[in-house]
């Protein structure tokens, strides 16, 4: 229930500032694509399941997908998207990596998520916040330890 109190707060106050857009200059494209990506809703339900259970992050992915489906099926469903499908990137058509106990982002920066290519040298990652933002490759080494 948190879960869905969580993500109406959250659509509310996206709401908000796409409302207060039409007074201010528009916004690009890739902002705008960005902010509505499945990979957004995903990082949100990250931060949601760490809240969950007490801080800790999922054990493996299953674990993650198997919260999602529980907590999205009503998302997914409106976007026509499987849990399979859900979980890789419509722009490069990999899966998304997500931190888990058998396999930690290793970041000082909080990155918890991002996308393997992303599109021409850029890609979205996300963070401990369940803020999604884009970089380009050379930020991107920055962020993300390998």
């Amino acid at each position: 229930m948190l879960f869905v109190r969580n993500l109406f707060a959250t659509y509310l106050v996206a709401s908000l500032m796409l409302a207060s857009l039409g007074c201010s200059p528009k916004a690009s494209p890739a902002a705008l694509e960005r902010e509505n990506s499945h990979f957004r809703w995903l990082a949100m339900a990250y931060m949601d399941y760490t809240r969950d259970n007490r801080g800790k992050i999922p054990k493996q992915l299953e674990d993650f997908k198997r919260y999602v489906e529980k907590h999205g099926a009503q998302y997914m469903s409106d976007k026509n998207l499987t849990i399979d499908n859900f979980f890789v990137s419509p722009r490069d058509n990999q899966p998304y990596i997500f931190s888990t106990e058998g396999n930690k982002v290793r970041s000082s920066q909080g990155i918890v998520g991002y996308e393997q290519q992303g599109v021409d040298g850029r890609r979205y990652v996300a963070d401990n916040t369940g803020a999604v933002r884009e970089v380009d490759d050379e930020r991107f080494g920055w962020l993300v330890e390998r």
